[in-house]
């Protein structure tokens, strides 16, 4: 007697059959076990990505988010979704979160990864190729725990996202122009009015204020036009009892931070730097332990013209809620321009890492180089 008995296992990606067969003889003879497998999974390639040495100052920069942009590629367009979900980066080991900012069928893309220690001498490997895959990007985890709060505010209309998932939303106050032409894609535009952005205490945004950096690209329509402009201001910076920040020009253009507005000369300054309808990226840093305040302006350490945070910065802030651009509590001292990629942090960020940050977003095509397709 003959038997035959054929068992089939389904998966997901795979499709096997194991066939037990016994030839002329009773059912505990010598079994004979064959495996028909199916077809390979589906072709896999990478590309190698270079940092460009000359972007990279210093270093290593831990937990560094990238500025990852290139042209149409018509090999990854052969290879890659659509939609490019399929595509995600690694360090040769591990994979790294990132964000997609856009990504066109035609292989053009630009993404911040986040790097884990960010040399002159770092290597990338973009993958994709799966068509099956799940959006790979991972957009919360591509900011570390040092982030508070990110807006790229590439929206075009309603809440001003915030990328690290800590749900700090902005929200556009008295007009200003969410949608407008930013310096990395989209910004938002203020007429020096009465516009402003709003976001809600937490926190997580008042862990800054022991140290912290605060960072964004501004273009300041006019920076001495004979009023306060506000980058950044607390809603109680001009309170009763003040106790916020506040990041500004002065009436004649010169540029200061007051990491506590509980003394009224409780800053630090730099004399007249913007120069007038021109994108600068400006940040502050400070340092409630070393007394310290600084401002860097693409990524070059200025020098203070008046220097009072030694002396006279002698308690913590408490920050309630943040406003960018501008506050109806000191009106009309309103911020006329566009701003465009705000960043909160803690710690003090080192000058070569603002430097870095600074070339490689200032020229993103020029920061990396993309190697040949490499199948796996």
């Amino acid at each position: 007697m003959r038997f035959v008995v054929i068992a089939l296992t389904l998966g997901a990606c795979s499709f096997s059959a194991n066939v037990d067969v016994v030839v002329d003889a009773p059912m505990d003879d010598v079994m004979i076990d064959a495996a028909i497998d199916v077809p390979p999974a589906m072709p896999h390639y990478r590309k190698p990505l270079d940092i460009v040495d000359a972007t990279v100052a210093g270093g290593p920069h831990l937990n560094f988010p990238f500025l990852v942009t290139w042209m149409p590629d018509a090999e990854i367009a052969a290879h890659a979704r659509p939609d490019g979900h399929d595509i995600f980066f690694t360090d040769g080991a591990t994979t790294l979160p990132y964000q997609r900012v856009r990504y066109t069928a035609n292989g053009s893309l630009t993404a911040w990864v986040r790097i884990p220690s960010l040399t002159a001498a770092t290597t990338l490997f973009v993958n994709y190729g799966d068509p099956n895959a799940a959006d790979q990007q991972d957009i919360a985890n591509t900011w570390d725990a040092s982030f508070k709060g990110v807006w790229h505010f590439d929206e075009v209309a309603g809440a001003l996202q915030d990328s690290t998932g800590y749900n700090h939303d902005g929200t556009a106050i008295g007009g200003a122009t969410v949608g407008a032409p930013g310096f990395m894609g989209g910004g938002v535009a203020f007429d020096g009015t009465n516009d402003y952005v709003e976001v809600a205490n937490s926190a997580q945004l008042d862990m800054t204020a022991n140290a912290a950096t605060f960072s964004m690209w501004a273009r300041f329509t006019d920076p001495s036009a004979g009023r306060f402009q506000f980058l950044l201001v607390s809603t109680n910076t001009f309170a009763a009892t003040p106790d916020g920040y506040s990041w500004a020009t002065q009436p004649d253009g010169d540029f200061y931070i007051y990491p506590w507005a509980g003394n009224v000369n409780d800053y630090n300054s730099v004399t007249n730097p913007l120069p007038n309808d021109t994108w600068r990226h400006v940040a502050a840093t400070f340092s409630f332990a070393n007394k310290s305040a600084q401002i860097t302006i693409n990524g070059i350490q200025q020098t203070n013209a008046m220097t009072n945070t030694t002396t006279l910065w002698t308690q913590l802030a408490q920050p309630a809620g943040w406003r960018f651009g501008g506050t109806p509590d000191d009106a009309p001292n309103y911020f006329g321009g566009s701003l465009d990629e705000i960043r909160i942090a803690t710690g003090v960020r080192s000058s070569n890492w603002l430097l870095t940050e600074f070339r490689n977003q200032s020229a993103p095509l020029t920061s990396i180089s993309l190697g040949s397709e490499q199948p796996l």
